[in-house]
């Protein structure tokens, strides 16, 4: 990690995933899943990747418990139901 004069952010040098420079609040939000760092782009991929976790999540906890039938698109869209509540929870919404 390098620092920067003081006053500017941190950047963190990551050649090895060919990202040169990325901010430091950018590789946390990423890594974290938090859709904060003020790039509307960069906040819309960590937002779909946080949706299809929770709902891959979701259906694991269906499957674990053997409510599964042949209505299997039923299920596929109510966990992302189930995901799109959890991040209006987590919005505040």
């Amino acid at each position: 990690m390098t620092k920067q004069n003081e006053g500017q952010e941190t950047v963190l040098p990551i050649p090895h995933h060919g990202i040169e420079g990325m901010r430091q609040l950018d590789y946390a939000c990423v890594h974290l899943k938090v859709p904060k760092t003020g790039k509307p782009w960069l906040d819309e991929l960590i937002t779909e990747s946080l949706r299809n976790e929770m709902a891959g999540r979701a259906m694991q906890g269906i499957l674990c418990n053997n409510q599964v039938d042949s209505a299997k698109l039923q299920y596929a869209k109510m966990v992302y139901k189930i995901a799109d509540a959890m991040i209006s929870t987590g919005k505040g919404e």
